[in-house]
Formats: C-alpha cells, sequence, structure tokens
C-alpha cells in the first residue's frame, strides 16, 4: 500500500519536470527566433582596407609566437603607413573571444572618412593586435600571454612616434570587444606597467561584472587579480582612466545586461539607450553597427584637445563628451558646439505669444492664417499657474535644429501691449531625443509646479526659429497621467487576456507615464498595448519607451498607421538590493516606469497582458548558464539512491527509478538555501552571518541569488531550475539506454573496422587484419591497464580533454560489451526455458547468468571452463565428503564446500544491475567531459604552434577520474552489494552534490573536480574496504557487518526458502517415517540455516553476488540426499 502512494507523487513530479523541459525548449525557440526589431546598417569600406604588420623585438617574437601587431589605412594613405610613418592619435583596436584583427575596419574607416570629410587638423592612427582568434572566453589560459602582448604592443606603438615632428602622443586608447575589454583592464596588473600610458578605454559587450561561463579557474583568478589591481587603484593610480562599458541588450545572448555594468565603470549603458541608435544589436554587430560606429567616432574625435591634438588629459571633460554621446545627447553631433550656456538673453524683434489652450500644436513656417513663411522667430510662453491641471508641460518639437530652445523667465518687460522676458535660464539641457520613423524628435517635460513655487518664475519660454524644414510644436499641460498596472501575480503564466487601464487617453493629449514600480525580478513580464481608437489624419506617430534606471537601459516600440508593437515590459538586469535606510525619494527613482509619447491627432487605448513566450525566454536566458551543474548533482543524487538500494536489497535499481526515488530536490534545495545564508550575507544586504567573515570561503550559493530579488525567490527559482534539470537528464537516460542498445554491435564493429585499418599493411601474413582486429578489439576489452597507459601518455604529451574524451569513448564500449554479453545470457536463459531445462522466473530474467547455466558475465571460454571445472571438483569434493563417518566432519566439510560455491555463484553477479549503476556512472564521466570541450578546442586551434595545451586545466581531474574507473569499473570489480561502509560512500555523494548546486552553477570548472573527487571515493570504497576485510576479517558467529544491516532480510528469506525446499524434496523422495521425519527434516533445516549464515559473513569482498541459495537446484537435491 505504501509503494502506491508514493508511486503517483513520483509520477506528479517527473511530469512536471517534463511540462517543464517543454517550456524551457519553447523560451530557447522564442528566444532565438522570435521577431526581432529593425537592425542596424551596414558599415562599408569606401577604399580597399590595408594592414601592415609592425615589427616588434626579438624576445616578444620569440615569446609570442602566435600573436603579431598591424597598423590600418586605405588608399593612398597605405603608403605613409607601410613607411613606419605616423603622425595622428594613436588607437588600439583588441579583438575579443574568437575575434580577427580585421575586425577594427569598421570603426577605422569611419574615422579615417571623418578626418577627411571635416579637414580635420588631427587624425586617429588605428593599430589592431592579432591572438590568433583564441577563444578566451572559454579557456582563461590564454588570458595572461594576450594581456602581456597588449602591453608590448602598446610599448611598441608608442616607440614608433619618436621621429615624429608634431606632438608625441603620450597615451594609446585602448577599443576592446568582448573579453578584450577585460584585458584592458588587466594590462593594470603588472605593476611596473605605467598607468598613463593608457587614458580611454572603450569596451562593446564586455562582461566586467562576472564571465560569463567559467570553465577554469583560469578565467575566475584573472578576474579576482584584475578586480584587486581596479579596487586598489580606482582611486589614486587609476583614478585618470576613463572606462566606459556599452552592451548590445536583448539581442546579445553572449553577454547579458548585468554583466557589463560594474562599479569601476564611468559609464556603463546598453545600444537600445545610446541617442541616434536606440536598437539592439547582437555580440557581433555591435562591432559593424554603423549607428554605433559613428558615435564612437564622434566621442573619440571630441575627446581630442585641439592645442595639443593629442586625447585631453581632462578626465571629466572626456567623461562628459562620453556620457553626452551615449547616454543624453540632447543637441549637435558636436559636444563643445551643444554646450548649453545656462542663461540666454531674448532677440528683439522676435514674435511672443501667450495660447490660451493648455493643449496645441503650432508650425514654424506657416502662420495661423495660412500665409508661408514667418518673417522672424516665434516665442511661445506658457504661463506658470498654482493649479492641479497645469502641473506638467509636455512639448514635443519636430525638425528642430536649434541647441537652445526651452527657457523660463519673468516676463516683467511691457512691448506692444503684452508682457516679454529679456533675459531667462535656459532648461535646453532637459529635453532629449526620442527615436522616430519618419522626422526628427526631441522632447522635454518640465514640472511648472516646481518653478512656480520659486516665486521668481512667471512663464516658461518656448523658440520656434526660423527653419527650411517645417518646424512643429505639440504642447501639453496637464495633471499628472500616472497609470498604475495591476500587481504581479500568477496570473502572469496563464492569462494572456488584457487588462485595460484607460479605455482612451484624453484629446490631444501628448504623454501618459505607467507605473511599473513592482516590476523587479525576471518572472515579471508584461506587454504593454497602445492602440488607436480615433485619429483626425491618416498618418499618425506614437512611441512608449519603458526605462530601467539601474541599469541605464531603454527600449522603445512604435505605433504608426502601419504597424503597432507591443513594448515588452521585462528586465535583463534584475533590481539590486537597496539598503534599509535609504530614502524614500530616492527609492521612488529607481523604479522601472513607461513613458508615452502620443500623437495629438489620435486618441488611444492603453492595456497591459501577459506575455507567456517573453516570460518563457526570460527563464531560458537566466537558466541555460546554470543548468548543467544542476545536472550533475542530479546524477550524484542518482547514484547515491543506487548504492543504498545495492546496499538494501542487493540490487542496484534502475537509472530512471534511482532518479524518481533518490534525486527529489525537497532535501537538497533547502539545505542549500540555509547554508547560502550562513556562508554568505543571507538575502539582506545589511546582514553579515558569522560564516561570511570567515577567510578562504568562496561566495556559495549564485546561483541561488543571482536571478533573485526577495527570499521566496531565491528558492524558487532553484526549484524550477532543478526541476528542468531533472527531466533533461531523464531524457539522457533514455537516449544513452538508447545508444547502448542499438549501437552495441555498431560500436564493436566501428573499432573492429579502425583496428582493421590500422593493421592493414601488418607484416603479419599467417593471420587475417579481420581476425588481428577481432583480437586486439578483445585484448583492449580485456586488458584496461595498457588503455590507461596509453591515455596517460597520450593526456600528458598532448591534452587531458582529448584522453579524457578517448578515455570515455573506451568507457561507452565497455558498456556496450557489457550489454551484449548480458543479452547473450538472457538467451541462453530463454533457450533453456524453451526447452523445459528452466523455469521462468523474475529473478532469471534480471540475472540470466545466474541460473543453472552459471553462463558467466564475462562470456569468455576460458573462464567458463575454469568455473565448470571449478564446479566438477567442488561436486567431487562433496561425495568424497559424504563418505567420511564422523557427523561433525562431515557438517565441516558442507560448510566449506557451500562456501566455496558461494564464492561460485558471488563471481556471476547481476548483469543489470551492474549496467544500472555503470550507466550513470558513464554519464558522470561524460559530464566531466563537458567543461573539458573549450580546453580540446584551444588545443586543435594552437597544435601548429605547440602540441601540447600549456596549461592544462583538466589534466589533473582526468588523471583522478581515469586511474579511479579503471581500477574498478573497466575491470568490474564494483560495486559488491556485501562491502561495509555503503553509508559512509552515499552521505559523502550527497555532500558532493550539495557541494555542486552551492558553488558551481557560476563556476562550472568545480565540475571536473567534483566527479573526480566522486570516482576516487568509489575506487577508495573498493580497495580500502578489501584491505580492511583481509586484516579484520569478520568474526566466525557475526550475522552481518553494521554498515550492512539489511542483509539480514536476505538471510531470514534465504532460511524460508531452504526449509521449504528441504520438505518439497522429502515428499518427492516419498519418505513417510512420520513425526521423525518431520523432526529430522527441521534439524536438518536448522543446520542448513547455520550454513547460510555462516557463507554470508565470511564472503571475502573481491567477490559479490545476491542470488538466494536455494535457487540451485543441485544444491537443494544434494541438501536432501544428505538428509536421507
Amino acid at each position: 500500500m505504501s509503494s502506491w502512494v508514493k508511486m503517483p507523487s513520483a509520477s506528479v513530479f517527473t511530469l512536471l519536470s517534463a511540462a517543464l523541459v517543454v517550456a524551457y525548449a519553447f523560451g530557447l525557440h522564442y528566444l532565438i527566433y522570435a521577431p526581432k526589431e529593425r537592425s542596424c546598417s551596414m558599415t562599408y569600406m569606401f577604399e580597399y582596407p590595408q594592414f601592415a604588420k609592425i615589427a616588434l623585438p626579438e624576445h616578444v617574437v620569440n615569446k609570442f609566437k602566435r600573436y603579431n601587431l598591424y597598423a590600418y589605412s586605405e588608399g593612398h594613405h597605405i603608403d605613409a603607413m607601410r613607411k613606419m610613418k605616423f603622425s595622428g592619435i594613436p588607437v588600439l583596436f583588441i579583438p575579443g573571444s574568437g575575434g580577427s584583427h580585421k575586425q577594427a575596419r569598421s570603426l577605422a574607416s569611419v574615422c579615417m572618412r571623418k578626418a577627411l570629410n571635416s579637414r580635420s587638423p588631427f587624425h586617429l592612427d588605428f593599430f589592431t593586435v592579432d591572438l590568433n582568434e583564441e577563444y578566451s572566453a572559454l579557456y582563461g589560459g590564454v588570458l595572461e600571454a594576450q594581456t602581456e602582448f597588449v602591453r608590448q604592443s602598446i610599448y611598441r606603438i608608442l616607440d614608433l612616434y619618436k621621429n615624429t615632428k608634431a606632438t608625441k602622443p603620450q597615451s594609446v586608447v585602448l577599443v576592446g570587444h568582448s573579453m578584450s575589454g577585460l584585458i584592458a583592464k588587466g594590462i593594470f596588473n603588472d605593476p611596473s606597467f605605467e598607468p598613463s600610458l593608457v587614458q580611454v578605454i572603450l569596451t562593446f559587450a564586455t562582461p566586467h561584472n562576472r564571465p560569463v561561463i567559467v570553465f577554469d579557474e583560469y578565467t575566475y583568478q584573472y578576474y579576482q587579480a584584475t578586480s584587486k589591481t581596479w579596487v586598489a587603484g580606482r582611486s589614486n593610480r587609476l583614478a585618470h582612466v576613463t572606462l566606459a562599458s556599452i552592451g548590445g541588450g536583448p539581442m546579445d545572448y553572449l553577454v547579458q545586461t548585468d554583466s557589463i555594468s560594474s562599479w569601476d565603470t564611468d559609464l556603463h549603458t546598453v545600444t537600445t539607450t545610446v541617442p541616434t541608435v536606440w536598437r539592439s544589436v547582437d555580440h557581433l554587430a555591435i562591432l559593424w553597427c554603423k549607428e554605433l560606429v559613428l558615435v564612437t567616432a564622434r566621442a573619440l574625435f571630441d575627446m581630442v584637445d585641439l592645442e595639443t591634438k593629442q586625447i585631453s588629459s581632462n578626465q571629466q571633460l572626456r567623461l562628459s563628451i562620453i556620457q553626452y554621446h551615449f547616454l543624453r545627447r540632447n543637441g549637435g553631433k558636436q559636444y563643445r558646439k551643444s554646450i548649453h550656456h545656462p542663461y540666454a538673453t531674448f532677440l528683439e524683434g522676435a514674435e511672443w505669444i501667450e495660447p490660451l489652450p493648455r493643449q496645441l500644436s503650432l508650425s514654424g513656417n506657416v502662420d495661423p492664417n495660412g500665409n508661408d513663411r514667418l518673417a522672424k522667430p516665434k516665442h511661445i510662453m506658457i504661463r506658470l499657474v498654482d493649479h492641479p491641471h497645469h502641473a506638467v508641460l509636455a512639448v514635443e518639437a519636430i525638425n528642430h535644429q536649434e541647441p537652445d530652445w526651452v527657457f523660463v523667465c519673468q516676463a516683467n518687460i511691457i512691448e506692444s501691449n503684452s508682457r516679454i522676458c529679456k533675459n531667462g535660464e535656459n532648461l535646453s539641457n532637459h529635453s532629449q531625443f526620442w527615436p522616430s520613423l519618419n522626422h526628427k524628435r526631441k522632447r522635454i517635460v518640465l514640472d511648472l509646479l516646481s518653478y512656480q513655487q520659486q516665486n521668481k518664475f512667471s512663464h516658461v519660454i518656448l523658440r520656434m526659429p526660423l527653419n527650411s524644414e517645417p518646424v512643429q510644436f505639440h504642447i501639453d499641460v496637464h495633471a499628472n497621467r500616472v497609470l498604475k498596472p495591476p500587481a504581479m501575480g500568477p496570473w502572469l503564466l496563464y492569462d494572456t487576456r488584457p487588462v485595460v487601464l484607460v479605455e482612451e487617453t484624453a484629446p490631444k493629449a501628448l504623454r501618459y507615464i505607467v507605473d511599473f514600480a513592482e516590476v523587479e525580478s525576471l518572472w515579471h513580464v508584461l506587454n504593454l498595448v497602445v492602440k488607436p481608437v480615433s485619429c483626425l489624419k491618416k498618418e499618425h506617430h506614437a512611441v512608449a519607451m519603458l526605462f530601467v534606471p539601474w541599469s541605464n537601459e531603454k527600449s522603445y516600440s512604435y505605433i504608426t498607421e502601419t504597424r503597432e508593437d507591443p513594448l515588452p515590459i521585462r528586465l535583463l538586469h534584475v533590481k539590486p538590493r537597496l539598503p534599509k535606510n535609504i530614502p524614500k525619494s530616492a527609492e521612488l527613482k529607481l523604479a522601472v516606469v513607461a513613458e508615452i509619447a502620443l500623437d495629438p491627432s489620435c486618441t488611444y487605448k492603453i492595456s497591459v497582458e501577459a506575455a507567456p513566450g517573453i516570460l518563457l525566454s526570460q527563464f531560458a536566458r537566466s537558466l541555460t548558464p546554470c543548468i548543467f551543474p544542476y545536472m550533475v548533482a542530479i546524477l550524484l543524487l542518482t547514484l547515491r539512491e543506487q548504492l543504498q538500494s545495492l546496499r538494501r536489497t542487493g540490487h542496484c535499481s534502475l537509472f530512471h527509478l534511482a532518479m524518481s526515488r533518490g534525486a527529489k530536490p525537497f532535501y537538497i534545495l533547502p539545505l542549500c538555501k540555509i547554508l547560502t545564508r550562513l556562508l554568505n550575507h543571507g538575502d539582506d544586504p545589511n546582514t553579515r552571518l558569522f560564516l561570511s567573515n570567515i577567510p578562504g570561503v568562496p561566495e556559495a550559493g549564485v546561483g541561488m541569488n543571482m536571478m533573485a530579488r526577495l527570499p521566496l525567490e531565491s528558492l524558487l527559482y532553484p526549484f524550477l531550475m532543478y526541476m528542468c534539470a531533472f527531466g533533461l537528464v531523464y531524457v539522457a537516460g533514455f537516449v544513452v539506454m538508447f545508444f547502448i542498445v542499438f549501437n552495441a554491435k555498431v560500436v564493436n564493429g566501428v573499432a573492429l573496422s579502425f583496428i582493421g585499418r590500422f593493421f592493414k599493411r601488418s607484416i603479419t601474413t599467417w593471420i587475417s587484419p579481420a581476425n588481428l582486429s577481432e583480437y586486439v578489439m578483445e585484448f583492449m576489452i580485456k586488458a584496461p591497464p595498457i588503455v590507461v597507459a596509453l591515455l596517460l601518455i597520450l593526456g600528458f604529451k598532448s591534452c587531458g580533454a582529448l584522453a579524457l574524451i578517448l578515455g570515455g569513448v573506451y568507457f561507452y564500449a565497455v558498456l556496450c560489451n557489457m550489454y551484449s554479453d548480458y543479452m547473450e545470457a538472457l538467451l541462453m536463459y530463454s533457450m533453456r526455458v524453451v526447452t523445459g531445462k528452466e523455469k521462468i522466473s523474475l529473478e532469471g530474467i534480471t540475472n540470466p547468468s545466474g541460473s543453472e547455466d552459471n553462463t558467466s558475465k564475462k562470456s569468455t571460454k576460458g573462464a567458463e571452463e575454469a568455473k565448470d571445472q571449478k564446479k566438477g571438483d567442488l561436486k567431487a569434493e562433496e561425495k568424497d565428503a559424504l563418505a567420511i563417518p564422523s557427523k561433525g566432519d562431515k557438517v565441516e566439510k558442507i560448510k566449506d564446500l557451500k562456501e566455496g560455491e558461494e564464492e561460485t555463484k558471488e563471481e556471476e553477479r547481476n548483469s543489470l544491475s551492474d549496467i544500472n549503476v555503470y550507466m550513470t556512472v558513464f554519464m558522470l564521466y561524460f559530464a566531466s567531459i563537458v567543461p573539458s570541450i573549450p580546453s580540446l578546442l584551444i588545443w586543435a586551434h594552437n597544435y601548429s604552434y605547440d602540441a601540447s595545451l600549456a596549461p592544462d586545466p583538466t589534466f589533473i581531474p582526468f588523471v583522478f577520474i581515469l586511474m579511479s574507473v579503471s581500477s574498478t569499473f573497466w575491470i568490474h570489480a564494483y560495486p559488491h552489494p556485501k562491502l561495509p561502509f555503503y553509508r559512509i560512500v552515499v552521505d559523502m555523494l550527497f555532500a558532493l552534490a550539495t557541494f555542486t548546486l552551492l558553488y558551481a552553477p557560476n563556476r562550472i570548472s568545480f565540475v571536473p573536480y567534483v566527479i573526480a573527487g566522486v570516482m576516487v571515493l568509489l575506487a577508495a570504497h573498493q580497495w580500502l574496504t578489501t584491505l580492511h576485510l583481509f586484516l579484520y576479517p569478520p568474526p566466525y558467529n557475526e550475522l552481518v557487518d553494521s554498515e550492512n544491516e539489511s542483509d539480514a532480510d536476505s538471510i531470514n528469506d534465504n532460511q524460508n526458502d531452504s526449509s521449504h525446499s528441504a520438505s518439497d524434496d522429502e515428499v518427492a523422495d516419498g519418505d513417510d517415517e512420520g513425526g521423525e521425519s518431520g523432526s529430522n527434516s527441521d534439524e536438518d533445516a536448522n543446520d542448513a540455516d547455520k550454513r547460510k549464515v555462516f557463507s554470508i559473513g565470511m564472503i571475502p569482498p573481491s567477490h559479490a553476488g545476491e542470488g538466494d541459495d536455494s535457487s540451485d537446484p543441485e544444491e537443494g537435491e544434494e541438501e536432501s540426499n544428505y538428509r536421507t
């Protein structure tokens, strides 16, 4: 009844996990293939680009044979470049992970064209380093070498200007993409490097905050060293460095928005926020996106001091220029020409208008009477009134070119029967550009009540200049229009019906605000839908903008006559946890808001609706980097359950059954959460717990806290991730089983074919290649030490990852060979059942090798003959023992014979039980290969320079894994059900699974070491317990080891089977001695029970078996004869 109660819960959990896997797959599909916004324009070369290789010192060339330094030029400037004549401002481009030095072409070409077209008195000289297109994001072992080469390149670049007649450059501008942005920061890790040689660092799609995935400890150590350098020197030694970080936004799946920001950056933003760009780009397009390249070129030119013709040494000026171009540009393309003077004097002769309506639209080149261009500029006066309906002023200017156009003043001068202003304060710096599909638009929003309460202003002035293009002003004076969406809740998961916030906007309304203050977590996902209700003209244009303040992130959607795009309300960077003492006003400024810029000629309906597709894509984006360690932890718990099953019943559970029983998250995840609070600061950033100050203890539970804001979420997200990983492992188990079942013969055939080709030209003529390959294949399966020696040599001479993968292939061949042997034994068992020599039973199906035929699992002819000979010897000795007249000697001899036959039975272990646990261990072995793949890629990439990989992060865990697996599983020496100390092993597996969940989600480099620890643990359990039993054998009358208590149940079952077997034998022999016969039968059964206890207690650890003694027909027959 209890099993019937437990099964539904396991099935429900499995079904939920399967459903979550389907949702995860759908989220990935939506993330990759969902409709994207318009992309950037391509950057083109105007002349053929050329790269000239720059000679480096000999010691640099010998040390860095893989790397090179180039200079870029185009057209007729190539000759000067080839002569190594440089007179501009040096800029060094550093390509990212797997990037080419040729990626510098876009920015370099645009900067060259800008200098030529504007006839600038200075220009930029672009240099680029060739880092051999190494995968520095996947393998951190190349980061130090690349950093040192960049240092040497900076020295060499500055040395090229020693003969220039102009002002010699004192620094080099660094432009880094992806991981090279971190390399640009890492050049200061060397204390001997002069910091003044670098003053500006621009990084694009660089993971400053944390690496994308840590496959090895070298990446983590490099991040740690760089962080320590900047922590120690940001306020002094590195205070002069201007550091900017620009990310690609939602379309950059590799470097997410939350990783581009860092405390040491002067500016961090995404391309959707950069004025005139306003679109997301992928990880590579960020280098050639024309709109972004133009912004970068303008920022570089503006940072040049016009007197020295070099980069300005004023750090505050450089920072203001970068902020202007990348964050808040509201004027012209040049920073100096767009500086807003704080005060302004109005020109005489202008037209002053004070309209009465609170909402109106004006045109600058057509007067109200429909005449052509006005003869003089126009000033629109907005009166400041202490009334709620005059609280906010919103103005949209179309095709307005002048930078200064909004002022506030006191109208105290009377002219032509109206009051005007002579002077005013400039408010134009509060305006901002807005994206548009047809015209240039800029907007400004002012709090009129705050200016009115100052009692020194009476009007806001809007200047409308004369312009060749039609200039329009849309004005809206209104009360605060703030809409509140419904509270975030579970309805986001299933209810897609729109929730209307306003049925129809106010006539001629220009602006609405939707307050999404509750949007703080990843699962808070909505769609903001704006649809026109009625319009006075066919063409209309509205824009909805979402602003996330803590990440400087903006996103836009357009509503026109041809498109109605919903605005996704989602976070790419979880809201940071704020201190408890933060003022309420500051907390309100960190709220997510959406601003809707409406067309005054239309009224709109505003609503929100759930967005399940975006929600699933959010989970897919966040879970993918962390899900693999969860799968490893589930495999560890599955192996733990199989060993517990072996300890309890003598059989290893099926893989999926063990998962359903032992890999549930209900105990381990709460434990991990508790340990996270103890080892770190807990959920509250103001709380420091006692274990958080222990030196050397790394940060735990990052995978749990990285996506969560509230305590409940920090447990909910890992639970969902665990369920998804559970489903993936469940599916992976079926895949492995499929390959084992259907590819057992295929793998054997492929291996034989490969070996046959290898020995095709063998000088051995008396053996055919086919036979020789078969012998070699069988020899390799039966001789693991040879394979181990070859793999160790290969791993030492080349790459540990390569040897680890080849070891996995060998392990797979061993597993397929085991399955082939099992199927062969099952076929023989079926034949015995058909011929009537065997009765069908479940034990016979699961353990066909333990039947009367005693087919060996190893299925070698020599082993079978040895076993048959041994059985024959046992039978002969038993017959001799029956002739011994002494009853005590006879019993002792039978005990010895029974023990020997027990050993023979123990050698023929349960084949299916072995395959179950071997499959789990094989999947763990395969999991250790995954983090080593980047090492293999970098080794293959650099093989022409060096045949061995140095440093090799995989070699040490590879050695431990290989030695442990080869000494146990490859020789079929583990597991044994009668070994002691299984409880210690399963507890250690649980501890390793907990460690994996705590530390591995953000450091996958821990996974190979955890798996190596598991393999070493299993091997130590095998051989140390063998040594223990050899040195300290159990006493004669010991029933069972204290660590194997469950075997007592098996003993009782064997006793019952023996008594029933004895009774059946007596009835079959036709013995009718009555009560005396019954008493003798009971006495003999008790003797048999004693022999059973003795045989189990004295089993050597090198033999294993779990078949009952009574299942052997010969045994029962000989006992009956002896009793008779």
